[in-house]
């Protein structure tokens, strides 16, 4: 079978809703509000397998993840900054996450809830 016709399914369990999905290599990154996920292109009869990479953190909305190339640049659930190239996750934003959930919690106070 041709690669544009191969189809499957994957259970990606908890974490929370899908909320990005960026192509890397071979496959993709799936991020959830709370859990990471690679899809890795496999072939028939498979076509992907999935592997949870990051147990514990995700990323909040689609817009919080960026493709650059090689690297997935996003932010976390944990309102730290960080690169993957779908293996190895590095936090690059320690000095920079104070500040952000400072910033983000004053803005979230201004906006009105929904009830």
């Amino acid at each position: 079978p041709a690669i544009s016709t191969q189809c499957n399914k994957a259970r990606l369990i908890g974490g929370g809703a899908i909320t990005g999905l960026i192509a890397l290599g071979d496959g993709f990154i799936v991020f959830k509000k709370n859990r990471s996920y690679k899809l890795d292109y496999v072939g028939s009869p498979e076509v992907f397998t999935s592997n949870e990479i990051l147990g514990d953190i995700g990323t909040p909305t689609g817009f919080s993840a960026v493709d650059i190339g090689d690297l997935i640049a996003f932010m976390g659930t944990d309102y730290n900054f960080y690169l993957t190239d779908g293996i190895q996750f590095t936090p690059i934003g320690d000095n920079l996450k104070d500040w952000f959930k400072n910033e983000l919690s004053e803005f979230i106070s201004f906006v009105p809830s929904k009830r």
